[in-house]
């Protein structure tokens, strides 16, 4: 069980784990993530047959397929929740931004053999799981194993677990599927924190709903297509907390930076 009095007295780690809940890599990677083909040489290939045309691959798992953006449709928590973790495995990696009355963070993630994920506050503190290993850096310490049994890491421990469960993949699933009811709003072009903006649906809980000892009051993602989501916005308390925060989406597909403390 997550220990939310733990994660309300330490500096925007709740928020932190709550909002990136949802980082569940919910996209295609984008086109960018590719290399481009504007400077590529122009050959003559009229004595050439042209090769056929290998056929578009699929934008997504079967489960968001399943799904639409179209205003006023309703979806299921389960349905809702089984989209977005498919993509975690689709995209492979991404990269998000959050930001709150209290606090800020980046965080990236990958899957490859298992789910591996880096965090930094503007605390300074840095979290990473890697390697089937927790590690936490409180700006001054160095990487630090995360284990139970060492001497002192007891608000340590309790602040990666945390983290490192609210972002698991299955945690995400079990999250949405808490609210029985999303409803898919108006499309509208959205501004993005980074000062650009996107036409995006508006799917969010019918209603605030309790998951893991917290009540999320309102939780709101911002999508380009079935499980594409751009941004979040959520407001959820415990313990006497209550925070509002906003997750940009910036990177779906593609390299990330993860570092191994280990190493």
């Amino acid at each position: 069980m997550t220990n939310w009095s733990l994660l309300a007295r330490t500096t925007g780690v709740f928020v932190l784990a709550v909002t990136c809940a949802a980082c569940s890599g919910d996209a295609a990677p984008d086109a960018s993530s590719g290399s481009g083909n504007a400077d590529l040489a122009v050959t003559d290939t009229s004595a050439t047959p042209a090769a056929p045309i290998a056929p578009e691959g699929p934008r997504g798992p079967a489960s968001c397929g399943a799904l639409s953006l179209v205003e006023g449709t309703t979806m299921s928590g389960n349905d809702l929740g089984d989209c977005m973790v498919d993509y975690l495995a689709f995209a492979g990696s991404g990269a998000s931004q959050m930001t709150s009355e209290t606090a800020s963070s980046r965080m990236v993630w990958r899957m490859r053999d298992a789910y591996e994920a880096y965090a930094e506050l503007d605390s300074g503190v840095r979290m990473a799981v890697t390697g089937g290993a927790a590690w936490v850096d409180f700006g001054d310490t160095g990487w630090v194993k995360v284990d139970r049994t060492t001497p002192g890491m007891e608000v340590g421990f309790g602040i990666v677990e945390a983290w490192r469960e609210m972002t698991a993949p299955e945690m995400m699933r079990g999250m949405i599927a808490a609210a029985p009811v999303w409803e898919v709003g108006p499309t509208r072009d959205v501004e993005l924190p980074d000062g650009t903006s996107r036409n995006l649906a508006k799917v969010s809980a019918a209603a605030p709903f309790n998951w893991g000892g917290a009540t999320l009051y309102a939780m709101t993602f911002w999508m380009e297509e079935p499980g594409r989501m751009i941004l979040q916005e959520a407001t959820a308390g415990a313990a006497g907390f209550t925070a509002t925060s906003t997750t940009h989406y910036t990177q779906w597909g593609g390299e990330v930076d993860i570092p191994d403390p280990a190493s």
